[in-house]
């Protein structure tokens, strides 16, 4: 298995495959990077637009701005419908980059 992402300062690109930070064992499962977003401004009004009662305190400030991941995981825990899922830098782990 490659080197910790954070330890080898690679940046995660599409087509890599990734895990969980926390999930050392790959016991959640293994995500495949379908899109990369570096200004997330739209999405983040978008989605303040669209749900008025959630609180974008709740998200660090600095990640609000920070590139975010689309992420089509393997297995149900994460995404149990197999819709990708917007992801922070800061949650994922390079498995393999891609060739």
């Amino acid at each position: 298995m490659s080197k910790d992402r954070k330890e080898s300062d690679e940046l995660i690109s599409i087509g890599d495959l990734v895990r969980l930070v926390d999930d050392e064992d790959i016991q959640v499962g293994i995500g495949l990077v379908l899109e990369q977003k570096h200004d997330n401004r739209d999405a983040v009004e978008a989605f303040s637009n669209e749900h008025p009662d959630f609180f974008l305190e709740e998200i660090p400030e600095f990640l609000l701005f920070k590139p975010v991941y689309l992420v089509l995981w393997q297995g149900e825990a994460i995404s149990p419908n197999s819709v990708p899922v917007w992801m922070f830098d800061t949650e994922l782990t390079i498995i393999k980059k891609e060739s």
